[in-house]
């Protein structure tokens, strides 16, 4: 019963792939844009579309903190205070470490507050309008905290130059070794600052 590595082998390819989209479009959601005619002018993410860690607008609690519901309807009222399309779907991109601090909320846990019964499954698919992705790939700052990522999607772009191409050949001169070649050409960029919404979390 012999396997063929070559599917495994094309398979974690592609998946690495992947990977690199997600990196990009991470870098490229909190990162800077390029704006111009000829794209020469580095726009940053404003200051207004970014949460402290230590922000407690509708909480009456201090200190740093991760992931708090008081964070995440500050990230809400930021998008609908920009007039972002309400039908567009929304995003929020967190680690392991920020989605259990989110599971803890009472308000997650509670069917009084939330009607997805998010602990049966260990994980939160919606909240607050946010459909909540889980990556371990999101960035920290200079001090370590989680940068958690908010958005709405039209406001990040992906460009495919060239889709994913995969090619397996052996290598004659390697004991004729099976070897995986992929390649693609893509981008990422900010589209509008307004649509997204960068928290900070301590972890």
């Amino acid at each position: 019963m012999l396997i063929s590595p070559e599917s495994e082998y094309a398979a974690n390819a592609v998946w690495a792939m992947g990977r690199r989209m997600d990196d990009h479009i991470i870098a490229a959601a909190s990162g800077n844009a390029q704006a111009g005619v000829a794209g020469a002018t580095a726009v940053a993410l404003p200051a207004g579309q970014k949460i402290a860690v230590n922000d407690h607008t509708y909480a009456s609690t201090s200190g740093d903190v991760g992931l708090s519901l008081s964070k995440l309807l500050l990230a809400k009222e930021k998008l609908d205070q920009s007039e972002i399309d309400p039908e567009a779907p929304r995003f929020c991109v967190v680690n392991a470490k920020q989605m259990s601090e989110l599971l803890a909320l009472t308000e997650v846990q509670s069917a009084d507050f939330n009607t997805v019964k998010a602990l049966v499954m260990g994980e939160v698919n919606t909240f607050l309008g946010f459909n909540f992705i889980r990556s371990e790939r999101i960035a920290t700052d200079s001090s370590s905290d989680d940068l958690v990522l908010c958005y709405s999607a039209p406001s990040i772009c992906l460009g495919v130059g060239e889709d994913i191409r995969v090619g397996i050949s052996e290598r004659d001169d390697k004991n004729y070794s099976v070897q995986v070649f992929t390649q693609m050409d893509i981008g990422a960029t900010r589209v509008e600052d307004e649509g997204v919404v960068e928290i900070a979390c301590d972890p």
